[in-house]
């Protein structure tokens, strides 16, 4: 599968390790940005990705910033994006399994409250 994943400074960190991970089990990934944990706004991010979805360049996408909340309000503006946020697996593959999301939405925050 081809995934693009994009972030904020608050994602950047897991945002890093989703690449290792996904290459690593011999899937495409395009890094969509940002390539730093310097202060970033993730509506440009989660975008990004959400349209290469929608256009069908990519075959799923994961934006992170810092609770997924806002990447996922950002996702679903796009056409045809069935974008979640989800904590634990099971609500994970029962979104793309059930409801056809191609758009997982994660946080970057360590459960630390701000």
């Amino acid at each position: 599968m081809r995934y693009g994943l994009g972030c904020d400074h608050a994602g950047f960190d897991l945002k890093e390790v989703l690449i290792a991970e996904l290459s690593a089990a011999g899937h495409e990934v395009v890094n969509m940005g940002t390539d730093s944990a310097e202060r970033a706004q993730f509506p440009a991010y989660a975008n990004k990705v959400a349209q290469g979805v929608s256009e069908e360049t990519l075959d799923a996408g994961v934006p992170v910033c810092g609770t997924g909340q806002g990447t996922r309000l950002a996702a679903t503006k796009c056409p045809d994006v069935r974008a979640v946020t989800v904590c634990e697996c099971h609500s994970a593959r029962m979104a793309r399994r059930r409801n056809d999301a191609d758009v997982l939405c994660l946080g970057g925050h360590k459960g630390k409250s701000r």
